[in-house]
Formats: structure tokens, C-alpha cells, sequence
């Protein structure tokens, strides 16, 4: 008799048993997860151990990833935007003298 018509594994287990349970993360886990990021060097690591961790819910997962993406975009934006200014001023400055 084959397991696989009967959704059954091999050890006489239903399929749908095995399969984890999804739980969803909870208001309280969001807010201490929020507050942690807020802490300056400590929210990065802690961005870091989510985003990369194995134990860590795929919705935490998912949105440390996500944060970092931002980090990333924001720094190289802060860096051309400086970069730029300070041409600007340079420039300016080089034609007064």
C-alpha cells in the first residue's frame, strides 16, 4: 500500500501533524523587538542576529532583513547627498579666493 495516497509517513503519523505550527509574533514581542532597535549599537547587532539567526519567527526574520536594506540605502544616500554638498561649498568657496 503506498503512504502517499493515504497522507500517511512511514512511521503511521498523519502528514498534517508533522507540519509546525505557524504562531504569529505578538504585540508584546513587537514592542520589546522595537524598543531593543531603537538602542543605538545594540538595535544593529540585534538587526544582525535576527535577520541571519536560525531561531529566529520568518516575520522577524523578514523585517530585520528588510531594516537593513534600508540602513544600506539611506547610508549610500547620506554619502552621495554629502559628497555632493561639500563640492557645492567647494567650489563656491575656490571662486572667492
Amino acid at each position: 500500500m503506498d503512504n502517499q495516497d493515504n497522507n500517511v509517513t512511514s512511521s503511521g503519523h498523519p502528514l498534517h501533524q508533522m507540519q509546525p505550527q505557524y504562531v504569529p509574533t505578538s504585540v508584546g514581542n513587537w514592542f520589546v523587538t522595537m524598543l531593543l532597535t531603537f538602542i543605538p549599537l545594540i538595535g544593529f547587532i540585534m538587526l544582525i542576529v535576527w535577520a541571519f539567526g536560525g531561531n529566529t519567527e520568518p516575520s522577524k526574520k523578514n523585517w530585520a532583513r528588510a531594516q537593513l536594506i534600508w540602513m544600506i540605502i539611506v547610508i549610500i544616500l547620506s554619502i552621495v547627498f554629502g559628497a555632493t554638498v561639500i563640492t557645492i561649498i567647494a567650489g563656491a568657496a575656490s571662486g572667492l579666493f
